[in-house]
């Protein structure tokens, strides 16, 4: 079922966040003074950096702080957003309930033990099941 929603994640996804209009023509400034930047605000080192191709789109830098916070600026250097990344909203909890992630290490070798079963259970219903056709068959009918 978690696969299935997961399959859906991007209507349950909170909305993307967009450089406002009036920024769009600003020329842009070097990325490491975009990191800079983002590191002076959020108080922390910079742990991951998407940076955008499009001039619509912020870059996004993830701090290393406890909370993995995103920082949105715009190619000019304006900050825009925050998000607190402990708050993934309901995609992050599915995700981490259908990879067994939830319940640390010991959940996701449950998770990899049980779709194993699955495959090998699948697989072994479809060997099986011309001998069991066969065998109905050839049972006599009383």
């Amino acid at each position: 079922l978690t696969g299935m929603l997961l399959t859906f994640r991007s209507s349950l996804r909170p909305s993307p966040v967009a450089v406002p209009q009036e920024h769009i023509g600003k020329p842009p400034i070097d990325r490491f003074e975009i990191i800079s930047r983002a590191e002076q605000r959020g108080g922390h080192r910079a742990a991951r950096v998407y940076f955008s191709q499009s001039p619509k789109k912020p870059h996004r830098i993830v701090l290393s702080d406890e909370a993995k916070t995103s920082l949105f600026l715009t190619p000019s250097g304006i900050f825009i957003a925050s998000r607190d990344g402990r708050s993934r909203g309901i995609v992050g909890a599915l995700f981490d309930l259908h990879t067994g992630a939830i319940m640390g290490r010991a959940g996701e070798l449950l998770v990899a033990v049980l779709g194993l079963a699955l495959v090998v259970s699948s697989i072994s219903g479809l060997l099986i099941w011309p001998y069991m056709v066969r065998q109905k068959r050839q049972k006599p009918k009383r």
